[in-house]
């Protein structure tokens, strides 16, 4: 008999929570363990995963967002554990308030709830101020406490104890293939020019506004010599194309949208900038590194995500000079690392470890 397992998330669109968590699914053993999904309903608009997620036979239940009818969520949440007798529920998320989530699955009859943290800090006020209020019924509310790395799981359970799960990825996938590189700068029509690369949803917390000035001065003073290249799609993506409209860039920063090919588009970069106001330890970060680009992060980044040599660590509040001076200085040694997947694999990233553990978890519970 198949172990039920349910994974409460905010949502199946492309971002690196949701990018860790489809690693995982892909790695676990289905035959054994049936895992669905709860997610925050998006009227009208299809997400990103839920195609893929559909054709393996798992069921993707949608519910309104608890801020905005928190009762009604509850209420479902406790339903579709009872109605399909879910044992496990795993609920990934940035904040405590996921306790109300795992309260509606216990009640609803699940007998082991997780929760998995995925980041370091709140986007807004109310949900700080909501996350320290419920943090202390999280702790005594879940069985298993996880976190991407030691910041994010002091920050969702404070002194708690928690055990950190890194963010796995199909380490194979990123390795160092010039044949690729080479057929994705062509069809990214790039010849000579140094790529520069970000992979992230178009959010504040991501400052893009930051990278656009960046590279704008960085343009000025070599015209020509770089390309931007930004994946991802976003409630901000039309604010920072106008911004690189006005600025005279468009011919230069390249919007990619989302895209599943991340691991191809990381072979045509030659350095992956970074400059988030806050982070866990992010996917992305994680891919570039596999892919032996070197990487230029923000010091609000916890350094835990420097597995390899080719992260180096810049703070924001130098100003933006500071960071075209460096990536000037980097561009002039822009081989990629060749041993770099190794080394991500040596430092326990590889999904096919972690999906294991998890498997060993889940079954726990017959």
């Amino acid at each position: 008999m198949k172990t039920k397992v349910l994974m409460i998330m905010n949502s199946l669109n492309c971002g690196g929570e949701e990018n860790f968590v489809m690693n995982l699914y892909r790695k676990l053993d289905l035959s054994k363990i049936q895992v669905d999904f709860l997610v925050t309903d998006t009227p009208g608009q299809k997400q990103f995963f839920e195609n893929e997620i559909e054709k393996n036979g798992s069921k993707i239940y949608k519910v309104p967002g608890k801020i905005r009818r928190p009762l009604k969520t509850f209420h479902l949440i406790y339903q579709i554990v009872k109605e399909n007798q879910y044992k496990v529920v795993h609920r990934h998320s940035d904040n405590s308030l996921m306790v109300l989530d795992l309260w509606a699955a216990r009640l609803g009859g699940a007998v082991m709830c997780i929760a998995h943290s995925h980041n370091s800090n709140a986007s807004s006020k109310t949900i700080k101020f909501l996350h320290y209020v419920f943090r202390p019924l999280l702790n005594v509310s879940a069985e298993y406490k996880y976190a991407c790395g030691i910041e994010a799981g002091k920050w969702l359970y404070g002194k708690s104890r928690f055990r950190v799960i890194k963010n796995g990825i199909d380490v194979g996938k990123f390795a160092l293939n010039p044949q690729i590189r080479c057929q994705m700068r062509q069809q990214l029509g790039i010849r000579d020019a140094i790529v520069i690369g970000h992979i992230g949803r178009f959010d504040t917390v991501k400052n893009h506004e930051f990278l656009i000035s960046v590279f704008e001065l960085l343009n000025k003073r070599n015209p020509s010599k770089y390309k931007l290249v930004l994946v991802g799609m976003g409630d901000l993506e039309k604010r920072i194309k106008r911004m690189a409209y006005e600025k005279n860039l468009e011919k230069q920063v390249i919007f990619l949208g989302r895209r599943n090919n991340t691991q191809e588009l990381l072979q045509a970069m030659d350095l992956f900038v970074f400059p988030s106001l806050y982070e866990g330890v992010p996917l992305a970060l994680i891919e570039a590194q596999a892919s032996g680009t070197r990487c230029l992060v923000s010091d609000t980044i916890s350094e835990e995500v420097a597995i390899t040599p080719l992260v180096e660590f810049l703070p924001l509040d130098g100003g933006i000079e500071k960071w075209v001076d460096r990536i000037d200085q980097m561009s002039l040694q822009l081989d990629k690392m060749k041993e770099a997947s190794g080394l991500v694999r040596e430092n326990g990233y590889d999904i096919e470890n972690i999906a294991y553990y998890f498997e060993t978890i889940y079954r726990r519970v017959k």
